[in-house]
């Protein structure tokens, strides 16, 4: 739980897509982008929105689409960034009966020239098609993203995979991070491929 909500139950990324597929739950993907280890971007939907409160860029998986594909898709439909190499973080299988019961986190690293705040008119085959996101970085511990929804739930893990420290490097760029600060023994793993930390 963080903040008294519940985050759902972590499941093995094989178990997720073999469970999504035999009960035909939906999959979608949320994505953490930073541009520096302590920063994490949010986007705000338009003022006639604003109950929709501090968010990730996220979505829906398409039909014959990877999740490491549909979080690049869904990044750049609603932030406008074209990013490469996500880093698989974790699974889980949401509690409710949410459209979207399976649920994928991935970590993104954006350019370090990216802007701190933007606007973009989201461009998608869906039902976000036209909407107008604020895009801001912020401080990743204290985001305010709107909880409930999933948004916060895999924060534990990027903040494993993400430190200060700075001691490595990302796998996709030469931007400086470190080892994971903790390690969850118990967490299932990812795809076996070069995108699961």
């Amino acid at each position: 739980m963080i903040g008294g909500v519940e985050l759902g139950r972590l499941i093995d990324f094989d178990e997720a897509r073999q469970a999504a597929s035999a009960l035909g739950w939906r999959e979608k993907v949320l994505a953490y982008v930073t541009r520096s280890p302590g920063e994490l971007l949010v986007l705000e939907h338009s003022p006639e929105f604003a109950d929709a409160g501090v968010q990730v860029p996220a979505g829906g998986i398409d039909s014959g689409e990877e999740p490491g594909e549909a979080v690049v898709r869904e990044v750049a439909e609603e932030t406008g960034l074209v990013l490469a190499g996500p880093v698989y973080l974790e699974s889980r299988e949401w509690p409710t009966e949410a459209p979207s019961r399976i649920r994928h986190y991935f970590w993104l690293v954006a350019p370090a020239e990216t802007p701190d705040s933007w606007s973009h008119v989201v461009r998608s085959k869906d039902g976000d098609d036209g909407l107008i996101f604020t895009l801001t970085f912020v401080n990743r511990r204290s985001a305010g993203l709107f909880t409930g929804h999933g948004f916060e739930s895999g924060l534990r893990e990027l903040e494993c995979a993400v430190d200060e420290d700075e001691s490595s490097t990302h796998p996709d760029t030469d931007r400086p991070v470190s080892e994971p600060a903790c390690v969850l023994e118990d967490a299932p793993r990812g795809p076996g491929d070069a995108t699961a930390r």
